[in-house]
């Protein structure tokens, strides 16, 4: 019986690292992709870790919502599914590292065409990131804002 739960668990090691592994590589892509240096990419990794609120490695709707509300970001539950939709390549509900760093380049997306006039709302049209007020330090749990470096 121990040899048989050393097996699954190292075979259960194995997928994980192999899953980790084309996470990484998905990254790469994403960021050669829309031109990302190091330091951006580790910055939406850090913001990534901060919404992961139960740490699993992947970021459920409501998380992201929550994130979203954050920085003054606030798309209706219809826009936020059709955004995770855009990304969310596995299909299950849960975006990944990959998949959050694809996300924020669709709402990257998005601000550019609602800042060419299209958009209605506080903030938007103004081209100063996601963010639609100065950010304040007292703001508790919230995660920093890098308005200027945002998309």
């Amino acid at each position: 019986m121990f040899v048989g739960v050393v097996t699954t668990s190292m075979e259960e090691a194995t997928e994980n690292q192999k899953e980790e592994q084309e996470i990484e590589e998905e990254v790469q892509r994403v960021a050669k992709e829309n031109e990302l240096d190091t330091k951006t990419v580790e910055m939406y990794r850090t913001v990534f870790g901060i919404l992961d609120l139960d740490g699993g490695g992947s970021i459920e709707e409501d998380e992201l919502k929550i994130g979203l509300d954050a920085i003054n970001r606030k798309p209706s539950d219809e826009e936020l599914k059709e955004m995770l939709l855009e990304v969310d390549e596995s299909g299950d509900g849960e975006v990944d590292f990959a998949e959050f760093l694809q996300f924020m380049m669709v709402v990257k997306a998005r601000q550019k065409t609602n800042s060419s006039g299209e958009g209605k709302g506080k903030g938007e049209g103004k081209g100063k990131g996601l963010c639609s007020s100065p950010c304040s330090p007292s703001r508790g749990s919230t995660p920093p804002c890098p308005s200027s470096r945002w998309p």
